[in-house]
């Protein structure tokens, strides 16, 4: 029997080895000097921690991109993106990964939509959702980052909002359960959106589990 395993990839421009990965549910890491090493070293990593064959895993791919490095004041921040079988939607993606990342060096004050703390890799991970994105689809994205921006495009404009689980270090007081929103169970990311009062330039907290 199949089972499809979401994984992320990195790419590290100066680092040897190139690619890095590491499951989104799982425990699960992997690296290579190029992409498709990388994919079979963390495909045998998932088969070795669920005592089953390589051969049974099939990838769910998120493509992560540094579009600002640390410094004294924040760490790296990454852009996700799913590798969507529509090329559309893929381009659209990118095309907001770009935005970000253009954002932050022509403003550089826009990095305080950042401040909401960090994912349990010690970075800041922000995830494209498009809005007509499932949200339970893009909140099964956060697994063991425990905390991500999820950023939606509006026109010209980015909404934010930030969204963690129980497990996330510096827990904010007062954060809404995203259970306890007038929600649908199919609710799109537009609608999570629009329910929680979005913004462009800041981010509130959603708890992912009430």
């Amino acid at each position: 029997m199949t089972t499809i395993q979401p994984v992320v990839f990195r790419c590290y421009e100066n680092q040897d080895p190139q690619w890095e990965a590491y499951g989104v549910s799982q425990s699960a890491y992997g690296s290579g000097n190029t992409l498709a090493e990388a994919r079979n070293d963390v495909k045998s990593a998932l088969a070795l921690l669920r005592d089953v064959s390589q051969d049974s895993i099939e990838l769910e791919e998120f493509h992560e991109r540094c579009v600002r490095a640390a410094d004294d004041a924040y760490p790296d921040i990454w852009v996700r993106t799913r590798q969507d079988r529509n090329g559309n939607k893929m381009l659209t993606r990118r095309h907001i990964v770009d935005a970000v990342k253009n954002e932050l060096i022509t403003h550089p004050e826009y990095v305080h939509t950042f401040d909401n703390g960090y994912a349990s890799t010690g970075d800041i991970i922000a995830v494209v959702a498009l809005p007509d994105d499932m949200l339970s689809d893009v909140l099964n994205q956060i697994g063991t980052a425990d905390r991500v921006y999820l950023c939606m495009p509006v026109g010209d404009n980015i909404q934010w909002q930030t969204v963690f689980t129980t497990e996330a270090e510096d827990k904010p007081m007062g954060a809404t359960p995203i259970a306890n929103l007038p929600l649908r169970d199919s609710a799109t990311v537009a609608d999570f959106m629009k329910a929680t009062g979005a913004m462009t330039d800041r981010t509130a907290n959603y708890l992912v589990a009430a």
